[in-house]
């Protein structure tokens, strides 16, 4: 089996890509510039350089099975209309090749039978107008919706430190400037669905690898953790609880208290994640068979982004 594969270097990308190997398929992967493999230490004999986002691209890789399509902007307010652009020229390229779309979405723009809720940032109008691009192109496809990804199980580590990490270093940031009064923060309310990255690329790896065509695939958290478990585990594991206050407010009105400027910096942080890291509600059934974030699981990750970004811990 030989697949193209965009987005190699980002997070689900990269291990879709190692999850594929050991299954015996050849990657051939797009990317806009060849130094961006060398630097992860990926081969670049079967590259082709290409910027997805451009018009009239055009791609020229030979016979192939089928496109996977990982790469995205996740900017969620400057995503502007990149990633539907992308989906125009993976479409482009099907079509050529008389190939399948396996296409990475995003688990958040799920929305209960009958719901009216706009998409809640330019991120997710993107990836849901992408969406409707494909369906309406008539390419066999899947997509596929995963939710937040994080370290490796195995390892801990990831490729880029995103999302729920980003929470981290703010956190950590605020407790480093602060001084010995306590720092509030909304008590965390739900669950927050987070899947380790291998975990996701396997189920998605199955579905390639089996040439199954479904029009949605969950890849999920089927029993995600409370959200302020999860927090609570990081602020621990750095030896920082102790200097946050969590009080039973929502993020609206906290937005709303005379805040210190530690507090501010937690706020400009966190008010763009504020809709995910507390769910109220699961998604439809997963690809993903259970649970792997435990206590051990976020020490492991955890430790893994210590190291890397030599975080010290109080």
């Amino acid at each position: 089996m030989k697949v193209l594969l965009t987005g190699i270097t980002g997070n689900l990308g990269f291990e879709i890509a190692h999850s594929l190997n050991k299954h015996g398929v050849e990657i051939l992967p797009i990317v806009r510039s060849v130094s961006s493999l060398e630097s992860l230490d990926l081969s670049v004999e079967n590259a082709i350089e290409a910027d997805l986002a451009d018009d009239n691209v055009k791609i020229d890789s030979g016979k192939v099975d089928c496109i996977i399509h990982c790469a995205g902007n996740v900017h969620f307010e400057k995503s502007g209309d990149k990633n539907s652009k992308m989906m125009r020229s993976v479409i482009d390229a099907a079509k050529n090749l008389n190939v399948p779309i396996y296409y990475v979405s995003t688990a958040f723009l799920w929305r209960e039978s009958g719901s009216k809720e706009e998409p809640r940032n330019a991120y997710e109008s993107d990836k849901l107008n992408s969406e409707r691009i494909l369906r309406d192109s008539g390419i066999p496809h899947t997509i596929f919706r995963p939710s937040v990804l994080v370290g490796d199980n195995e390892s801990g580590k990831l490729v880029n430190w995103t999302g729920y990490y980003i929470l981290v270093s703010a956190f950590l940031e605020a407790a480093k400037n602060s001084d010995n009064s306590k720092i509030r923060f909304p008590l965390l309310i739900g669950t927050s669905n987070m899947v380790p990255v291998d975990q996701a690329a396997e189920a998605i790896s199955e579905t390639v690898t089996n040439s199954m065509l479904h029009e949605l695939v969950y890849v999920t958290n089927p029993e995600p953790p409370k959200a302020q478990w999860v927090l609570d585990t990081t602020l621990e594991f750095f030896g920082m609880r102790d200097k946050f206050e969590f009080v039973d407010i929502d993020f609206a009105d906290y937005e709303k208290l005379e805040r210190t400027k530690e507090e501010e910096a937690l706020h400009l942080a966190g008010k763009h994640f504020s809709p995910y890291w507390a769910l109220s509600y699961n998604f439809p059934e997963s690809a993903c068979e259970r649970n792997l974030i435990t206590k051990e699981y976020l020490e492991k990750t955890l430790g893994s982004f210590q190291n890397l970004n030599e975080v010290k811990t109080v």
